[in-house]
């Protein structure tokens, strides 16, 4: 046979849709198709084979193995990637049923652009969920979070804290909790991201950034620059020093497929996001 052994384990990178529809192919083809960053995967099943889909349980006490006995992410801050509320919920389930401890990093709650949004403290007492000043609320520098704990757990969290520093400064925390007060500005920081986000989805594909990963959430848009170059950090070097624009290199994500994307951030001003834009045009 051509396929004699499939490896237990998959590792989540951000935007994996592309692998896993490669892989279908394979097991089921003669040939692999690569797909875009944009290409979503579950709704390609169907067109691609034209087969009539049959939904089934998944045998889930399977799901867990020795492997899986360690903590394990699967990070997709790169690309804005968010999981829909049924999603979550049904990992939450999952993790209680089996005694897994779920970690929900919710730092970029309130940064959604038109999908719904939940957290995993709706679906699991047990759920342990983390989130922070520094995105939504715009306090980066201030150094400041908080932490959603089940009641087994907050003694032992606030021993580690106390070993791990002493407090937050107390003017952090002054201004932490004056932001909670400021929903109309902070409406108006996500209002100015969308058109931001919009602008620049439209203008990139002109400037020879035709496959972006369009967010769900957050500020970026991770861009594939593989018809550019296959060292993004070059790439970004010289993007920064002929076009005066900066991105991240994709490397910084993902170690393996990085050197051919590329991170843009469209949280500063408005017209700073306009300007770099018509850079980005004029920059080959």
């Amino acid at each position: 046979p051509l396929i004699t052994r499939i490896d237990s384990r998959i590792n989540p990178k951000p935007k994996l849709s592309p692998l896993l529809i490669r892989v279908y192919n394979l097991l089921c083809s003669h040939e692999s198709l690569p797909f875009s960053l944009t290409f979503t995967f579950h709704p390609a099943v169907p067109r691609r084979t034209g087969a009539v889909v049959f939904p089934i349980q998944a045998r889930r006490a399977r799901c867990r193995t020795p492997r899986a006995n360690e903590t394990r992410g699967a990070g997709g801050n790169a690309a804005g990637t968010m999981l829909l509320p049924d999603e979550l919920a049904d990992i939450a389930h999952w993790c209680d049923a089996r005694g897994v401890r779920l970690i929900s990093d919710e730092i970029y709650h309130g940064l959604q652009y038109g999908r719904p949004i939940a957290t995993a403290a709706a679906f699991s007492p047990h759920a342990v969920v983390i989130n922070s000043f520094s995105k939504y609320f715009s306090m980066t520098g201030w150094r400041i979070g908080w932490m959603v704990l089940p009641d087994d757990l907050v003694r032992p969290v606030e021993c580690l804290a106390q070993n791990m520093a002493i407090s937050a400064p107390h003017v952090s925390q002054v201004a932490a909790e004056a932001a909670f007060d400021c929903s109309v500005e902070l409406q108006g920081n996500v209002a100015r991201y969308r058109r931001s986000r919009a602008h620049l989805l439209a203008t990139l594909p002109a400037a020879g950034f035709p496959d972006i990963a369009a967010a769900d959430g957050a500020f970026y848009l991770y861009a594939d620059v593989g018809a550019r170059t296959n060292d993004s950090v070059a790439f970004c070097a010289r993007m920064l020093a002929e076009a005066g624009v900066a991105a991240t290199p994709g490397v910084d994500f993902d170690r393996t497929r990085g050197s051919r994307t590329v991170r843009f951030s469209y949280c500063g001003p408005e017209a700073d996001m306009a300007a770099a834009a018509e850079r980005l045009l004029r920059f080959r």
